[in-house]
């Protein structure tokens, strides 16, 4: 499940923030979201087997299921919240297109630091910010991105995974199949997110709902807050530009991987 929220509420980690254990990446606790069925909250065992990374639908056909099984009282909540965040204007405050990327460097699953400019210094990379695997929308968009990823590769880019929640074992194992250019990264606080305006703070009309269905997501995440990353999708030029830019206040919608790697074609020699 995801959210959108209200009110940037700024935190003060740093993008340098390395201390966590992917100890913790065993296991996901758990899979809630509103269902169709029953307008409640459906708490299954999350298997790490459950609905694996396969060679999916069309990305727009699967996110129309996952909003199906949300049903339409938490599709108007969302929608509510999604303007709540236009009208404070948060996608402007977000990086756009010709910004200069912020360099970042984070941990990926083997400990190894990775770092923004490193991977420039090989061509262009592709960022993508997602909540984590609990959100039924960010999962859909993973599978989609790597199934993308070997045409991302070919044309030289590499694909940067990027959420504060720990990932599953299977996640990691399908990430390192993929080979070296793609990288499964935590912002454990979000301070990545930060830098590129992404954070914002669940507002109380979603935090209401979470609650009464019995779900306490500030009790769940990582942070232990309300805090989130909106899903964004940039890719970045080899100079440091952002070429692309595709951030949205409505979680459920979410930018094709085939628009990504049209993008890319643009860097391709003639």
């Amino acid at each position: 499940m995801a959210m959108k929220s209200m009110l940037l509420r700024r935190c003060s980690a740093g993008a340098e923030c390395l201390d966590y254990s992917w100890e913790t990446s065993v296991s996901v606790p758990f899979t809630q979201f509103p269902s169709a069925r029953n307008g409640g909250i459906v708490s299954r065992r999350a298997r790490l087997r459950e609905r694996k990374w396969r060679r999916p639908m069309d990305l727009r056909n699967e996110l129309d299921l996952r909003r199906a099984e949300a049903g339409p009282v938490y599709l108007d909540l969302i929608e509510a919240a999604a303007a709540e965040l236009d009208r404070v204007a948060m996608p402007r405050s977000c990086k756009q297109k010709s910004d200069v990327a912020p360099d970042f460097a984070l941990l990926d699953p083997a400990g190894e630091l990775v770092a923004l400019s490193a991977i420039l210094r090989r061509g262009p990379a592709v960022l993508s910010f997602f909540r984590g695997e609990w959100c039924p929308f960010c999962k859909a968009e993973l599978n989609a991105l790597l199934n993308a990823q070997p045409e991302m590769a070919r044309m030289g880019a590499t694909l940067l995974l990027i959420s504060p929640e720990p990932p599953s074992r299977e996640l990691v194992g399908d990430v390192a199949r993929l080979g070296t250019q793609i990288a499964l990264l935590r912002d454990p606080m979000l301070g990545v997110a930060l830098q590129y305006g992404l954070v914002y703070f669940v507002p109380e009309i979603l935090q209401q709902f979470y609650l009464e269905q019995g779900f306490d997501l500030s009790n769940e995440l990582s942070t232990g807050s309300w805090l989130l990353p909106l899903p964004a999708d940039f890719i970045v030029g080899g100079d440091g530009t952002i070429e692309l830019s595709y951030v949205d206040t409505d979680f459920t919608r979410r930018l094709d991987p085939r628009i990504i790697v049209e993008e890319l074609e643009r860097f391709q020699p003639p």
